[in-house]
Parts: C-alpha cells; sequence; structure tokens
C-alpha cells in the first residue's frame, strides 16, 4: 500500500499536465515565392500567426516536405 500512493499521485499529477501539452498551436501555410535572397515567402500573416499565441522570441516547429527543425521566431533576416 505504501508503494501505491506515491504512483497515484504522480498520476494524478500526469493527468493535470496533459491538458496543456495537448494545447500547442499549429498554422499550416503555403511557400508562394523565394525572393531574391532564397527565403521563403509565406501566404500566412504576421497577424494569423501571432493569433495562435506565438510570440517573438519563441522557438517554433517548422515542418517542410521532409525537413522538420525547430527555429526561433524573430524579427529580420
Amino acid at each position: 500500500m505504501k508503494k501505491l500512493i506515491p504512483l497515484l499521485v504522480c498520476l494524478c499529477l500526469l493527468f493535470t499536465m496533459l491538458p496543456s501539452l495537448a494545447e500547442v498551436p499549429s498554422v499550416n501555410g503555403t511557400v508562394t515565392s523565394i525572393d531574391k535572397y532564397g527565403h521563403a515567402i509565406l501566404d500566412i500573416t504576421i497577424e494569423d500567426f501571432n493569433a495562435q499565441g506565438y510570440e517573438l522570441g519563441d522557438i517554433v516547429s517548422v515542418k517542410v516536405g521532409q525537413f522538420e527543425g525547430d527555429m526561433p521566431y524573430l524579427n529580420g533576416y
């Protein structure tokens, strides 16, 4: 019985964290062009992106074709 109590406490903590883990915002878009410097121009506006809860300095996961990586959300190149 003594071993069961810590296990139950851990499970309760885990279940209280699950809703926050599932609330990762997602934004999908399409590359509309590539500028002369090689930057991809998307059909996602800054307003749409920020409306999902993202802020400058956040690390976002990006997937393009087979590429997947984490990148900072910055203002500039």
